[in-house]
């Protein structure tokens, strides 16, 4: 990868914000432990919506990450859950989720992930 396309990609996330899933949503965490297998038990996980023009290709569940119903075309939202292992590791996962859904976990104040 360049750097240029290391600052294109950096410019799309910069100023997105963690957000914070609903206390005891089970959902999400199903959906890591499936993702990361036996890499180690999870400390938290959080959701970030994934900025448009990034391609959505390597989500494999269809379930919104949030409520796990799954989402129209038209109503479903390109996300990340990231995974922080208790072994200090932040994980990424490709996720959709409904755009409803995304919106009612609150924001975090911290800067989510970006990419590399």
């Amino acid at each position: 990868m360049t750097d240029e396309q290391r600052e294109r990609i950096h410019s799309l996330y910069v100023g997105i914000q963690k957000r914070r899933l609903a206390a005891g949503a089970t959902y999400p965490m199903t959906i890591a432990q499936e993702a990361l297998g036996e890499l180690g038990p999870v400390a938290s996980i959080t959701i970030s919506e994934d900025p448009a023009g990034v391609r959505p290709d390597f989500r494999n569940r269809e379930e919104c990450a949030v409520c796990g119903e799954i989402p129209t075309p038209t109503d479903r939202q390109a996300a990340t859950l990231e995974v922080l292992l208790e072994k200090g590791i932040e994980i990424g996962v490709g996720v959709w989720t409904h755009s409803g859904c995304l919106k009612k976990c609150p924001e975090s104040g911290e800067q989510r992930g970006i990419p590399c």
